[in-house]
């Protein structure tokens, strides 16, 4: 079976957790004999048109998927789309308005935005902004979510009939691999048992609201790995504030393969962001016996990768919220304990036989 990957343009030289997404889902289903052509451009895909299936990535991102998208329709190409989506209103608000509490009060207008943005026709809930996904969903032969809320949330911001949608998808969970690297990288730091953040510095990670949050114990050491995001003067307030703290060590972004030794070194993870689906690092860290703080229930899957029972949950918007988590967290001295069944069930191999699966059933309609 021959498989095309397609996402959105910059994905390999901006990486993300959809970066690695597709490189995992890769990985895993070559193993199963699928031969995936990951196509960075349009022309890439002119050149395989004899595939059997086009999987696309990322929904935000609907100028760059939907060439694909519209080119295999037109060859009779079965589409596949893993969304990646969650409800963007509140990162949106916080990459607007950089006062955390003037953003949290205008978070409960979402109704009255969602107005204003379908008379103008611009930005976020628009009339296009609806339009060009919608476009996408209705082509589309199979929706793979990482999780039930994002199908939720998905249909939601799109106005689409929930049960249409359910009937073409089904969940597949972001995952971790059960292979543990042996690299011991750890960027030569010399610390312990400390507070750890892996994502992009930007707004919506809220790496200023941890260290905010931790301005008191400065004895707790914070460890962000992670490039610098395109917002310049969020980034600067950061690495003021953090000069002005001290004991907060930055990395770059470091390559997928080399990062577990920062978890394993790590008292906390901590990612209080204002939109995930879930975020594949707070799933890594699980996997290497750290305490994780998530954020609540419109934040991040937390009822589909059960964070009630496995991690610490705080409001992103509350600075005093996310100190009493990671502290609990770091006081904590239990072992964390995941259920046995839970990373047999949210690792790549049950992903890739989810995805492959799905693959089968459009090949192969009349043999499933």
């Amino acid at each position: 079976m021959k498989v095309l990957f397609a996402s959105r343009n910059d994905c390999f030289y901006k990486k993300g957790g959809d970066t690695n997404q597709i490189l995992l889902t890769k990985k895993y289903l070559e193993k199963k004999d699928v031969n995936i052509v990951v196509c960075e451009n349009y022309s890439d895909m002119l050149e395989h048109l004899d595939a059997d299936i086009l999987h696309v990535f990322n929904i935000q991102t609907p100028n760059d998927i939907s060439p694909y998208v519209f080119l295999a329709k037109k060859h009779n190409i079965p589409v596949v789309l893993s969304p990646i989506y969650w409800d963007l209103w509140h990162a949106v608000i916080i990459s607007k308005i950089k006062n955390i509490k003037m953003a949290r009060f205008i978070s409960h207008f979402k109704a009255v935005y969602r107005l204003f943005a379908s008379i103008y026709n611009r930005g976020y809930l628009s009339k296009q902004y609806v339009k060009s996904r919608c476009e996408i969903i209705n082509n589309i032969d199979f929706i793979l979510p990482n999780s039930d809320e994002e199908l939720v949330f998905l249909c939601k911001d799109l106005n689409l009939n929930y049960l249409d949608i359910k009937n073409k998808s089904t969940a597949v969970p972001n995952a971790i691999e059960l292979e543990v690297s042996d690299i011991e990288y750890n960027g030569n730091l010399n610390v312990k048992n400390y507070v750890l953040s892996v994502g992009r510095i930007e707004p919506n990670k809220n790496q200023l609201s941890i260290i905010k949050a931790m301005m008191d114990t400065p004895e707790i050491p914070i460890v962000f790995v992670g490039r610098k995001g395109d917002d310049i003067s969020y980034v600067d307030d950061v690495m003021s504030l953090s000069a002005l703290r001290g004991n907060v060590y930055f990395f770059d972004e470091v390559p997928h393969e080399n990062i577990q030794m920062f978890y394993k070194n790590a008292k906390v993870h901590v990612l209080a962001s204002f939109r995930e689906s879930p975020g594949l690092v707070t799933l890594e860290a699980l996997g290497q016996g750290c305490n994780v703080v998530v954020s609540g229930y419109d934040f991040c899957p937390v009822k589909y990768y059960k964070f009630e029972e496995n991690a610490y949950i705080c409001n992103p918007y509350s600075i005093s919220s996310i100190r009493k988590n990671i502290l609990s967290a770091i006081s904590d001295i239990t072992p964390v304990s995941i259920g046995k069944d839970y990373f047999l069930y949210y690792n790549y191999e049950t992903s890739a036989k989810i995805t492959y699966d799905t693959y089968n059933a459009l090949v192969n309609p009349l043999k499933m």
